[in-house]
């Protein structure tokens, strides 16, 4: 099982080391961690795609445990995004071969 700690909505994995009264302790076991203010984490799997959804996942802490967690937002259309980044991203590919002298 994996233990982690929630810092604004982001994991913070268990070290692989701590320090525990003095000593250096690898591998801790899952009620070494707890005592450390780690908790153990619940994987879930995502739930069924819907059209016209975009799924995203966070992660809650409750009951002793972090949970991954499912939600769905409205998928943007995107018409024209990708062309737009790919447009912005050739450029600055230019203006970096120009600063490194690939292209004089």
């Amino acid at each position: 099982m994996n233990y982690a700690k929630l810092s604004g909505g982001t994991l913070i994995p268990a070290p692989r080391d701590v320090i525990y009264n003095g000593k250096r302790i690898f591998n801790p076991d899952g009620t070494l961690l707890t005592l450390l203010g780690y908790l153990p984490v619940t994987e879930t799997p995502p739930p069924a795609a819907q059209e016209g959804y975009t799924l995203t996942c966070g992660w809650e802490e409750g009951d002793g445990e972090i949970l991954k967690v499912w939600s769905f937002s409205p998928a943007s259309s995107g018409e024209g995004l990708l062309d737009a980044r790919v447009a912005a991203l050739e450029e600055e590919l230019e203006a970096a071969k120009i600063l490194l002298g690939v292209i004089k």
